[in-house]
């Protein structure tokens, strides 16, 4: 008997793993380089993040806010891929080209929107307050 130590399965081992994390990293510097909403985005997150853990929010707020920004920042990621490789397969407009970029568009508008309300729900009392003093 062998004391071979156990290795893990290709799927799941580091160096397949390591590379998946520089491939989003490459991912993320190309979005963050290409584009301007992108940018502002993850400016205005950080923003929102740093007033999520200054103020004294419940964890589930926080988590709340957390998942608001993940899901404008993943849903700009998605819309950019989509774009490029719409570009890509179709260069001059096609109608249903500009039909899915409209619609990926419109997807991240309603999370944007829903992401707004959402701040303001949890953003305004403490607004209010600094703004107006106790009311």
């Amino acid at each position: 008997m062998t004391n071979k130590p156990k290795t893990l399965p290709a799927f799941l081992g580091r160096r397949r793993l390591a590379e998946s994390v520089r491939a989003a990293g490459r991912g993320l510097l190309a979005a963050w380089r290409g584009e301007q909403n992108f940018r502002l985005e993850v400016l205005i997150g950080m923003m929102v993040a740093v007033g999520l853990f200054a103020l004294p929010f419940t964890a589930g707020e926080r988590i709340g806010g957390l998942l608001l920004i993940g899901l404008v920042l993943s849903l700009e990621l998605v819309n950019t891929a989509v774009e490029r490789l719409a570009d890509l397969l179709q260069p001059r407009l096609h109608p249903l080209v500009s039909l899915v970029k409209n619609t990926l568009a419109a997807a991240l508008l309603v999370a944007v929107l829903v992401a707004l309300i959402g701040g303001l729900v949890l953003f305004l009392p403490y607004l209010l307050r600094f703004f107006l003093g106790s009311w």
